[in-house]
């Protein structure tokens, strides 16, 4: 059995943690106002979805050019 060659440290391919998402429309929340104006607004839309969690949140608000 022969001995393992020893591979140069810079030679060493690293290693990247792949994560994949996917988006699945899950509900509707219905809101207050019929568009988001201001930081507040979307903070309040997000702040009735996610209630009282304790863990982190990553929420998508997709507006339109009339920020509907």
């Amino acid at each position: 059995m022969q001995p393992m060659k020893k591979i140069p440290r810079e030679a060493r391919m690293k290693r990247l943690n792949v994560i994949s998402l996917r988006v699945v429309r899950e509900r509707t929340l219905p809101y207050q106002t019929n568009s988001i104006q201001k930081p507040q607004d979307a903070f309040e839309l997000a702040k009735a979805f996610i209630g009282e969690e304790d863990r982190e949140h990553c929420i998508l608000i997709c507006l339109d050019t009339k920020t509907r």
